[in-house]
């Protein structure tokens, strides 16, 4: 008896052991998904061709937080006109830029943009708007169907959400942004 008490102690202690490591990873994965990065599963078609229906994305939180957004960063925002709706767009104008749309051409302060990135133009849409100080101008890459600053609604940095930092699943569709 004595014999296999002594031989079940380290194995309970080894037990014991990994059982704390799990639970401290498990706070620290809960609390970097809380407060640092976030997973996104996509619905719709408006940042195609760069992101398609069901890609899953990896959301900086902290970028937004801690700093300012950037010119052409693709963001996961809170739909002003929606308030507990995420749309994923891209950030445009940023506060106190003029942004005129014709002919599907985008001017940002007067020199057109020079997108080198993959978008889908909308030929038809036109406008030319003011961004107020602390509000982006953000566009889907897929206009003709996107839901975004051309209708008139600005983001305010409170709902930047957070920054795509990468698509990884489909693996077909892996990249960093």
């Amino acid at each position: 008896m004595e014999h296999r008490s002594k031989a079940t102690r380290p194995r309970r202690a080894f037990w014991r052991t990994l059982a704390l490591d799990v639970a401290r990873g498990v706070v620290i994965v809960v609390c970097l998904h809380l407060f640092v990065f976030q997973f996104s599963l996509v619905r719709g078609s408006s940042m195609q061709p760069n992101i398609q229906d069901g890609d899953h994305l990896l959301v900086d939180r902290l970028s937004y937080k801690v700093g300012r957004a950037d010119r052409f960063d693709v963001a996961i925002l809170e739909c002003p006109l929606a308030p507990g709706t995420d749309y994923v767009k891209r950030i445009v104008g940023l506060p106190g830029d003029r942004i005129d749309i014709e002919g599907g051409r985008v001017r940002v302060n007067g020199e057109e943009l020079p997108e080198s990135f993959d978008c889908i133009v909308d030929r038809v849409e036109s406008g030319s708007w003011i961004m107020p100080e602390g509000q982006y101008f953000v566009l889907g890459d897929n206009r003709p169907v996107s839901s975004d600053s051309r209708e008139g609604w600005f983001v305010p940095q409170a709902n930047l959400r957070g920054k795509v930092r990468a698509c990884f699943w489909p693996l077909q569709h892996l990249r960093a942004f």
